[in-house]
């Protein structure tokens, strides 16, 4: 202890022995408290891990089955509209009237045809389309074959287009004849083999041409309207990938 300390201590009439004599207790109630509080904590560890493992009464002899728990989905809208409205109008476009019944036969047929071809959970398929029958039966067929739809901006250029379709690493494209342009330039641009299906639109009259082998009839054809299809096991499993326009950088998906 220094010489000054010494002094402050004599004159409130404590010892410099006395002192130093406290220091080692000092340590022993330090030690002390320490130990105390890693107790408190334990304790509380404990109570919150017996808190955790109690059985909740309402969690038992519950668990998910078909019974009980349906993952919700959009293909749920159009399997009951086929069964309660078949007869019942569902899509026009220009000349073309579709019940809901042909609507829920189509989305069918391409669910079985993209099956055909192995896509299935944690595949990608793209399309180019404008908002035409087409484009109907891909919101529904393509995530009852269990794959991911990606809807790519009809507006943007073949560079990003041409992004989005690595990154998103699709394995088929349905494309319109009219923005046969932009994929064309866009495939080029592709390091990946895509199944491309042209779309012919019987409203379009513009200029275009096919980049696939099959059009999106033919496809259709190819599908079988009693084949499988199936339910998304989990709310959670992925339908859709959409990618913003990439206006500071590459498209955000």
């Amino acid at each position: 202890m220094k010489g000054d300390a010494k002094v402050a201590m004599r004159r409130r009439g404590v010892s410099a022995k006395c002192v130093l004599s406290m220091e080692p207790a000092g340590d022993v109630i330090g030690a002390s408290v320490a130990a105390n509080r890693r107790r408190l904590e334990g304790r509380r560890a404990r109570r919150y891990t017996l808190r955790t493992m109690s059985a909740n009464p309402y969690d038992q002899h519950l668990g998910k089955n078909p019974a009980n728990y349906a993952p919700l989905s959009p293909i749920t809208f159009l399997e009951r509209a086929a069964s309660v409205y078949p007869d019942r109008l569902a899509v026009v476009h220009g000349a073309q009237r579709q019940t809901w019944s042909q609507t829920w036969e189509r989305a069918r047929r391409l669910c079985s045809a993209l099956k055909q071809r192995g896509i299935g959970i944690g595949d990608t398929v793209a399309v180019m389309l404008p908002n035409i029958p087409a484009m109907v039966d891909a919101h529904f067929g393509v995530p009852m074959s269990g794959a991911v739809l990606n809807s790519l901006n009809t507006r943007l250029d073949a560079e990003a287009i041409a992004f989005m379709l690595n990154h998103g690493e699709a394995k088929v494209l349905l494309t319109d004849l009219e923005f046969s342009p932009t994929i064309e330039a866009a495939l080029k641009k592709v390091d990946r083999k895509i199944e491309v299906i042209d779309v012919e639109d019987a409203e379009y009259d513009g200029p275009g041409k096919r980049l696939g082998t099959l059009t999106y009839e033919e496809l259709l054809a190819e599908g079988d309207p009693d084949g499988a299809w199936s339910w998304p096991e989990d709310e959670w499993q992925a339908i859709a990938l959409n990618y913003t326009s990439g206006t500071t950088g590459n498209p955000k998906g």
